[in-house]
């Protein structure tokens, strides 16, 4: 699943990498690729705050951008469900 977000706000790091897995990827048991924007320096007035990154269906970031600000592509391998997987959920 894609989850594009607008992220701006304190606990940025802990959310993407505790909270979100755990409240939304885990129980659902589906990948997530999280594409949050940021500005191109840090001067800007609304700079964004990155924190793109890819969560495997356990919860454990696989991939994730090193920077707040500017440009970065963030990749990882994830291993496809088969369809028996994808209509049962992990709750």
């Amino acid at each position: 699943m894609s989850y594009s977000a607008g992220w701006y706000g304190p606990n940025e790091k802990n959310w993407f990498e505790k909270v979100f897995p755990r409240r939304t990827v885990i129980p659902y048991g589906y990948h997530i690729v999280v594409a949050n924007w940021s500005a191109r320096s840090p001067d800007e007035r609304w700079p964004g705050q990155g924190h793109s990154c890819v969560i495997s269906r356990e919860g454990k970031v696989l991939a994730a951008a090193k920077s707040l600000v500017g440009n970065e592509v963030v990749v990882a391998d994830l291993e496809a469900a088969t369809p028996s997987q994808a209509a049962t959920p992990s709750r």
